[in-house]
């Protein structure tokens, strides 16, 4: 199995004008720090992901009970891949320990 790995960002520290994402011209190694590696981004946080996706229609095929096969209904399948992610923040109350 191959595992790939999204670069996730943290930019809860950075001051950026998220307007203007298309400006980074691939260069977000030098705008923001790595999220830790091995750390969870918690639930209700708040993030900016950037992906591109494919959309595609197939035609699966149905096998008969005399084995002759007969073309069934069109199906569309989405598949989003995932570019990267810039963390902007992050709820408290989600975190494991966090008591107020």
């Amino acid at each position: 199995m191959i595992v790939y790995q999204v670069p996730i960002y943290d930019g809860r520290a950075t001051a950026f004008d998220y307007n203007n994402l298309g400006k980074l011209d691939g260069n977000l190694d030098q705008v923001f720090p790595h999220y830790p590696v091995g750390e969870e981004i918690p639930p209700c946080s708040y993030a900016v992901v950037a992906y591109v996706s494919q959309l595609s229609s197939f035609r699966e095929c149905i096998r008969k009970e005399d084995g002759s096969k007969v073309p069934g209904e069109y199906r569309w399948k989405f598949t989003p891949f995932i570019q990267w992610v810039i963390v902007i923040g992050i709820s408290k109350k989600h975190i494991r320990g966090y008591t107020e």
